[in-house]
């Protein structure tokens, strides 16, 4: 018995002898002309009857735990079908040879294969099948994952919009320009930009973001104890209470002092009435709380989350008419590049979202979007632009805006996403975004791999030729009869180190060598310096290394003056980790900058740098930093080196340095620190100077 085909018709199963079967092979050879119905015969008829024993290619599927052929299923297992094979190596069907059961489409004779351009057909058109059916259910397996990572990936932003809602509460804003020193940031916004407009509405936004970094949020790492002060270790999460839970905090923090045991608990807050009074918390508490600040003082405000764990927030400058980005935890303006390039981070969704609308703003945030789009893995990317764009839609519905700001809103998008698609042009990174993570401890943001690029410092070695004039590796004992300590400093003997402030407010030290060194000469002098404050924030105000012909007990003017400010005949490199643009124009909160009036009082303000450098790690981040200053008399030259030492980080022109000091033939070497409302500890760990032969340096 074998299969025999007819033009037009269903294929029957007939008796066929050895010489009918030869015209039959020549039949197919020749004359046959192939239809879709027989050879589709597959499907209704089991594949053992038609290639025996024989494995092919084809759709299988698993019934009694046996892999039986596509036609068995629907026949001789209706109601025993577990699944579908996805094999992609040939199979054949087990249901006849399953001697429990009878195979209704074998009709228990014996059948030979079937062949010729049928053969080669039903081939094909199973193998076509089975990829087909194989893709169909990875993309069914799949469309599975993506809605239960679509309905997360929607959950997070519905979040992220309810939060959103919070923060346009009339009352809410009332409340919180009660908060806000608003004259005093208008005074300042003034001092910066004295034309009215939004030039000047710009400046006032600079204003708020310094002031809630600077004088109304705390980080907090670990909170201290309530009972002792001491600090804290965390024993765990636990359920937030009721009254916790009023405010929206989804779990609490427990912690335990170090010293008396008292039980400490930290709820996560996410309500903006309840974060103005507790301000403090970590970057969703700030971003929460700066938002509202935001939105109570007029500006467009957006939430920022991004999936690697960050939140931040952009505001909508008409001056700039642009969205631009800022972070209230590290009082960054326009500095997108900044997690990137400056904390290392490996970004992969970053989403905006404000009171009428919803983007994906990732764009903004890259230079290397081919490394980032691997990363987006979550769902497909036409799957995460419907959720996004579903988002969207949903809160301008909600939003119900007019005439006008419909027309304000869609020229906003069309300019930003023409913005956006730009964006991947190349972009340099300026020095503020080349730098780590500044909020939150050294422990906990090495811990989640955001202190950026930034190596542990080397010293920059002494040039061969010159000799060792003084040497503290440590500080402590009996080797510092020839230091004079003015003010708050203090050497810490345990510690080994010169404390010139401690972490503590309106606080002012100075350091000098009390022997008198030559100007004639060239020197080099290295030092490794600390910066520390207990709560982990960024403080102020920073300290200098100075050159000055006063008096071995010299001090000057603290806070943004550092204690070199009204010092004449002195030369001051100053080491800023405050931004004070009111009083002195500083260029940021971090830079390296050269300051001298001659015989006139010193002075920290900007207009009197002869140099400043910005591209330098950052120096209040906790860590130790290896500090060489090389003044090159015959070039009337002095380099500045920070860590490195492979290149000056700051290189001046200063001509001769006991001309430029009034006359004076010789001078103290040594060091001055301040803080004011906000504090830190300046420690000098190491120091020492060198100076070359007197042969080495005839004039």
């Amino acid at each position: 018995m074998r299969i025999f085909p007819h033009q037009g018709q269903r294929l029957t199963l007939v008796e066929r002898g050895e010489e009918e079967e030869e015209e039959q092979q020549q039949l197919d050879a020749t004359n046959y002309q192939l239809t879709q119905e027989n050879v589709d015969e597959w499907k209704v008829r089991c594949t053992r009857t038609l290639f025996g024993s024989e494995a092919v290619a084809q759709p299988l599927v698993m019934c009694h735990g046996r892999p039986v052929c596509f036609a068995c299923a629907a026949t001789c297992h209706m109601n025993a079908i577990s699944g579908w094979m996805s094999e992609a190596s040939p199979l054949q069907c087990s249901c006849a040879a399953d001697p429990a059961r009878q195979c209704l489409l074998a009709l228990g004779s014996a059948v030979k294969p079937v062949g010729g351009k049928l053969r080669e057909a039903m081939l094909t058109s199973m193998r076509d099948y089975k990829r087909a059916l194989v893709q169909r259910l990875q993309q069914r397996a799949q469309a599975g994952g993506f809605q239960a990572e679509s309905a997360q990936i929607r959950g997070r932003l519905d979040a992220t919009a309810a939060q959103m809602r919070q923060y346009e509460d009339p009352l809410l804003q009332a409340r919180c320009l009660s908060f806000l020193p608003c004259v005093e940031l208008e005074r300042r916004a003034r001092d910066r930009e004295p034309e009215e407009g939004w030039a000047r509405r710009e400046a006032l936004f600079i204003e708020l973001l310094r002031w809630f970094k600077a004088d109304f949020f705390s980080w907090v790492d670990k909170p201290s104890c309530s009972f002792c002060g001491a600090p804290t270790n965390s024993i765990g999460v636990t359920e937030s209470s009721p009254d916790e839970a009023r405010w929206l905090a989804n779990r609490t923090e427990v912690y335990a002092c170090t010293l008396c045991g008292t039980v400490v608990r930290f709820p996560r807050y996410n309500h903006a009435d309840k974060l103005l009074e507790t301000r403090r918390g970590r970057c969703g508490e700030w971003a929460q709380c700066f938002a509202l600040c935001c939105r109570a003082m007029g500006y467009p405000t957006r939430m920022v989350i991004d999936w690697t764990d960050h939140v931040w927030v952009e505001v909508y400058s008409h001056n700039q008419e642009r969205w631009v980005h800022a972070d209230p935890c590290e009082s960054a303006y326009d500095k997108p590049l900044l997690y990137e390039a400056g904390w290392g981070k490996k970004l992969s969704y970053v989403v905006a979202i404000s009171k009428d609308e919803a983007i994906d703003v990732i764009h903004r945030y890259t230079r290397q979007w081919d490394q980032v789009l691997s990363r987006r893995t979550l769902v497909p990317e036409d799957v995460f632009a419907q959720v996004v764009d579903w988002l969207d839609r949903q809160l301008r519905q909600r939003a119900q805006l007019d005439t006008a700001a419909t027309a304000d809103w869609t020229g906003r998008r069309a300019a930003e996403s023409q913005e956006l698609a730009n964006s991947q042009r190349e972009r340099e990174v300026s020095a503020e975004e080349a730098i780590g993570r500044t909020s939150g401890s050294q422990e906990w943001r090495e811990a989640r791999r955001e202190m950026g690029c930034m190596t542990e410092p080397q010293q920059s070695p002494v040039p061969a030729s010159y000799a060792e004039v003084f040497n503290y590796q440590a500080f402590g004992g009996t080797n510092v009869q020839q230091l004079s300590l003015v003010g708050s400093a203090r050497i810490h003997q345990s510690e080994h180190v010169a404390w010139l402030t401690p972490d503590q407010n309106d606080q002012l030290g100075a350091l000098w060598h009390s022997v008198r060194q030559p100007l004639n000469a060239e020197f080099f002098t290295s030092f490794r310096f600390q910066i520390r404050r207990g709560n982990g924030g960024q403080g102020a105000d920073g300290f200098a290394f100075v050159v000055q012909a006063v008096d071995e007990h010299a001090i000057g003017v603290g806070g943004c003056e550092l204690g070199y400010g009204g010092l004449p005949n002195s030369l001051a490199i100053e080491f800023d980790t405050y931004e004070s643009a009111d009083r002195c124009d500083d260029p940021n909160d971090n830079h390296i900058s050269l300051h001298t009036r001659g015989p006139l009082p010193n002075s920290a303000h900007h207009r009197h740098s002869l140099g400043c450098a910005r591209r330098i790690p950052r120096l209040a981040d906790g860590r130790p930093h290896d500090v060489a200053v090389h003044y090159r008399r015959r070039e009337g030259r002095l380099d500045v080196f920070v860590d490195d030492g492979a290149a000056a980080a700051l290189s001046v022109q200063v001509g001769d340095l006991a001309a430029r000091l009034g006359g004076s033939p010789t001078a103290w070497l040594g060091f001055t620190a301040a803080t004011g409302g906000l504090s830190q500890a300046h420690g000098i760990l190491s120091w020492s100077l060198h100076r070359p032969s007197l042969s080495d340096d005839a004039p």
